[in-house]
């Protein structure tokens, strides 16, 4: 499994951590984000990741981070990260978003973020040749 195929698994825990809390702003570090799937990844690693997904405007890090052990206070989704989970228009399914936020983020949505991830990727390296 490659580098990139982590990272890509990672993204998909953090933002299934994230919709547990809602619209909620939690801290976040590599420690919540470990499971039997995904073990824990260095600091350095995390912090990367956290930080695409900040520039990438999937997520809003408003605190100020602990860089040297990659923790950040009061990290939430944004719009687009509702969208990513599915969720850009919760209202219309007969649930509130803290609701569908609540429910336990299934094998599908990890899959939907997986090729969503992969397709902005994609558009990235194709856009660098």
């Amino acid at each position: 499994m490659s580098k990139l195929d982590d990272h890509r698994r990672a993204i998909a825990d953090i933002l299934a951590y994230l919709a547990s809390h809602g619209l909620a702003g939690t801290v976040l570090g590599p420690d919540h984000v470990v499971s039997a799937d995904s073990p824990k990844m260095p600091s350095d690693d995390f912090v990367d990741i956290v930080r695409w997904l900040e520039n990438e405007g999937v997520i809003r890090v408003p605190g100020r981070p602990s860089l040297g052990n990659g923790w950040f206070p009061k990290v939430q989704l944004t719009a687009v990260g509702l969208q990513i989970l599915g969720l850009e228009s919760p209202t219309s399914k007969g649930q509130s978003i803290e609701t569908t936020l609540a429910e336990p983020t299934s094998p599908e949505t990890r899959t939907k973020i997986g090729e969503f991830i992969g397709s902005v990727l994609g558009g990235f390296f194709n856009s660098q040749k």
